[in-house]
């Protein structure tokens, strides 16, 4: 149709402009369009090794945690001509090294890995680092290994940041409610709810720490169960995570209390839900958004050739709503 060869073809529609003149490539691309031809992308993905693809792995899609985090991510994928490819692994270790496996044979050019908010395998990490293969870490923690990219909040900075402002707000009697005891964020929240009773010289009671599993159920059931067992003896609950803390504030209510004039709730994660049910839930956390963002951008200058280590804390803060009052 153009007369010229199929090499000129073919550099062409790989961008390549090497010993293709001006005239010639438009002439080529109006063919092209006319035609409608769509380049096999499978097949030129095997012979330049990218897919333009990035993966994204996460324990959960029904938490609304992963779907801002995911957000944050498409954007920045969106930004770079990255497509976004979104894996749920329901918080199997067996499903997601079997996806982790999926992702390396079917050449996505890089993977973000998130928490398992439970038991995290550590060699899922180590055969990425053995193969090289360009990965960035979200709020998931191993050790003893080399990770180059990662991301994580400061989860007891931020728990006791909570726990500053309820003794502010005269809060002496702090009941808490954690994360599953596998997670590795969930002990650091721990730690942090441990380490601001400490700093203002309030006694430790183990008698007021429960742990859930980070889903709402397990905030209500936990709720109910201090409510019952240890009523008048806390004025306060800190929960290791939003969803928790919404399963509180139903547990309160069902017990005919209110939220804040019987008993104050702070989360944690900042999820805009928090700050559109009644009562908005006082929450300690980050911009989940920028949080994904940051991730993203880590990778795509890694696949873009940048080879420095970053690893990257960032800092939470409290997100003053309406469940906690003075006493």
């Amino acid at each position: 149709m153009c007369n010229v060869s199929v090499t000129t073809v073919s550099r062409t529609i790989n961008g390549r402009e090497e010993g293709v003149g001006a005239k010639t490539r438009k002439k080529i691309l109006a063919a092209i369009k006319e035609s409608g031809y769509q380049p096999n992308k499978i097949a030129r993905s095997m012979i330049t090794k990218k897919t333009n693809t990035i993966a994204l792995v996460i324990p959960d899609i029904c938490n609304p945690f992963f779907a801002e985090l995911a957000r944050g991510i498409g954007d920045v994928c969106a930004e770079h001509g990255y497509h976004l490819f979104l894996c749920n692994t329901d918080g199997s270790i067996e499903q997601e090294r079997g996806q982790v496996l999926f992702l390396q044979e079917h050449l996505v050019d890089g993977v973000i890995l998130t928490t398992q908010n439970s038991v995290e395998d550590d060699a899922i990490v180590n055969d990425f680092i053995e193969d090289k293969f360009p990965f960035v870490l979200v709020e998931r923690y191993v050790e003893g290994m080399d990770i180059e990219l990662q991301v994580t909040i400061d989860n007891a900075g931020g728990i006791e940041k909570v726990v500053d402002y309820l003794v502010k707000n005269g809060h002496k009697n702090i009941a808490f409610i954690g994360g599953p005891l596998d997670a590795n964020n969930a002990k650091q929240r721990f730690d942090g709810y441990k380490r601001g009773l400490e700093k203002h010289g309030l006694t430790y009671d183990e008698s007021l720490v429960l742990a859930g599993d980070y889903q709402l159920q397990s905030g209500y059931d936990a709720t109910m169960q201090l409510l019952k067992t240890q009523k008048g003896k806390f004025t306060a609950i800190v929960l290791a995570n939003d969803l928790m803390s919404i399963g509180a504030c139903n547990a309160i209510t069902n017990m005919k209390l209110k939220v804040p004039e019987d008993i104050s709730i702070v989360g944690f994660d900042n999820l805009p839900m928090t700050d559109v049910i009644q009562p908005r839930i006082t929450t300690a956390g980050v911009q989940i958004g920028e949080l994904g963002r940051t991730a993203a951008e880590l990778l795509c200058q890694r696949l873009a050739g940048a080879k420095e280590k970053k690893h990257v804390k960032m800092e939470c803060e409290v997100f003053v709503r309406d469940s906690i009052r003075k006493v």
